[in-house]
């Protein structure tokens, strides 16, 4: 008997795919920010680099393992586009919690350590917005589009 790899991520809660692709992005993230400050980057910088670049892998990791029920390989190059945006924008509100539990942590730990705690401090943000908005059930998604454009309305 084979099974699909859509049928395992299905069985699979969402708030533990969540937390898998978060654990994956933010070892992404650690990684990304020991080479910058090995490489000689300022530790603020290198985490903030750090974490853009592994938000970019979160984006499409949570499109196909953690919101996948809520996408569509047909969706429109725009939504995808709008998602992607909006994704951003999350992140930019995460990534200033992040910073703040990072700089606070950094006074105490060692600045892998205290990356994890800014990690851990922006992630419900992340989920939050991520599952009320950006990767909405396709019903309430479309119920939303039906008020902010008109011309979908039947005369």
């Amino acid at each position: 008997m084979t099974v699909s790899v859509d049928a395992l991520l299905d069985r699979v809660p969402r708030p533990l795919r969540f937390a898998a692709v978060g654990g994956s992005c933010a070892l992404v993230q650690l990684a990304l920010l020991s080479l910058f400050v090995q490489g000689r980057v300022e530790v603020y910088l290198a985490n903030t680099l750090a974490f853009l670049l592994s938000t970019q892998v979160n984006f499409v990791l949570s499109s196909l393992i953690t919101w996948r029920d809520r996408t569509q390989p047909t969706d429109h190059r725009a939504t995808v586009a709008r998602r992607l945006l909006g994704y951003n924008v999350t992140a930019l509100g995460s990534l200033v919690i992040n910073q703040l539990a990072f700089a606070l942590a950094l006074r105490m730990l060692p600045y892998l350590l205290a990356a994890v705690v800014g990690i851990l401090a922006g992630m419900l943000l992340t989920y939050l917005v991520s599952g009320w908005l950006l990767f909405r059930p396709r019903l309430l998604a479309q119920h939303a589009e039906s008020f902010t454009n008109p011309s979908s309305h039947p005369a």
